[in-house]
């Protein structure tokens, strides 16, 4: 029964694969039967490749129109935005120079940087592409002013990935590297006060 669970598996996980197979075939007999309306030979074939070319891509439409989307928007919107620098006097840094502040996975340590905390959103950006905005920003607890954000997004897949990959979607996000480095976001925001001095 093993090797039935295992082809079960690959045919999970090639399911977009298989419509594409599929619809190959469908695509080229569509091309055919609508070639053939048009007069002479050469414009038959031109006609039915053109035919060909929407018939094929239709289906994937939205998968390459919401990648599109989300490469725009990674593009002008994702990145780190940092409103204002704070100046930490040396009680915060150790004799290395490392911040006290941050803890082991790159996260703020709201328990040494008690006037600060961090919040974050996860909501829908465009309902047509199915594109998430996830922003994640440091403020200030007292006043609520907000010193820097991150702003990432997420692209769950046009509706072949959804309906025939196992969790339902492609789970793209921003390549952008400096939304991955929590720790140089953190010390782009909190500096030493001899080091803001000194340049």
């Amino acid at each position: 029964m093993e090797w039935l669970n295992e082809i079960l598996g690959f045919v999970v996980l090639s399911g977009p694969l298989v419509v594409l197979v599929i619809w190959l075939p469908v695509s080229l007999l569509i091309a055919v039967k609508l070639g053939k309306r048009f007069r002479g030979a050469g414009i038959k074939v031109i006609g039915g490749l053109v035919i060909f070319a929407i018939a094929f891509i239709l289906p994937f439409a939205d998968e390459i129109a919401g990648r599109v989307y989300l490469n725009y928007l990674c593009e002008t919107k994702a990145g780190v935005k940092v409103y204002q620098t704070v100046e930490l006097p040396a009680e915060y840094w150790d004799e290395d120079g490392r911040p006290k502040f941050i803890q082991g996975i790159g996260s703020l340590d709201t328990s040494v940087l008690s006037k600060y905390m961090t919040d974050f959103k996860n909501e829908k950006y465009s309902s047509l592409f199915d594109i998430k905005k996830f922003r994640f920003w440091y403020s200030e607890k007292e006043s609520g002013k907000v010193v820097a954000e991150v702003n990432d997004f997420h692209y769950v897949g046009g509706w072949i990935i959804k309906n025939f990959t196992p969790n339902g979607a492609s789970g793209e996000k921003c390549q952008r590297p400096e939304l991955l480095d929590s720790k140089g976001i953190i010390l782009s925001i909190f500096m030493r006060a001899e080091k803001l001095r000194s340049k």
